[in-house]
């Protein structure tokens, strides 16, 4: 897409979105694991020696959510999608072979209407699972919140 000149994955210098927003995070099974900036999310897993083990996809449900952040515990993995069209985003939890296993559709702060739940998805935990963030408070103070789906 970003050679046929996609609007959405050329940025305006020419660079590649889809490449340089990706992120990658290491898991407990050994491999690590690289998002691409696509909607639906491209996941692959890599294998130490640098091969491709396996790729799947993580949907939003929406083409207005771009994925933002992933992290990943205990074998599974968290992708928080951005609307860019509103500040009712999207939590996806998968497995690490990309299986569903939770949908969370609203990460507003409901302390603070129209505004998203933190400026980063920092942290993801089990036992109790729950997602932390990290946002600026009054003053630019840095506040960390955590939330725990219900």
């Amino acid at each position: 897409m970003a050679k046929s000149g996609d609007p959405r994955f050329v940025s305006a210098s020419g660079g590649n979105r889809a490449i340089e927003f990706s992120k990658i995070e290491a898991s407990d099974d050994g491999n690590i694991y690289l998002m691409r900036w696509t909607s639906p999310a491209i996941i692959y897993a890599v294998s130490p020696g640098g091969e491709v083990v396996h790729r799947f996809t993580v949907d939003p449900g929406s083409v207005a959510c771009r994925p933002v952040s992933k992290h990943i515990t205990g074998g599974k993995i968290a992708v928080l999608f951005v609307n860019n069209e509103s500040t009712l985003d999207t939590m996806k939890v998968v497995d690490l072979q990309g299986r569903a296993l939770a949908t969370y559709n609203e990460t507003a702060d409901p302390r603070k209407p129209g505004q998203r739940l933190g400026d980063a998805f920092a942290c993801y935990m089990e036992n109790p699972e729950r997602f932390t963030f990290l946002s600026f408070g009054e003053n630019n103070q840095l506040e960390i919140d955590i939330a725990e789906p219900r």
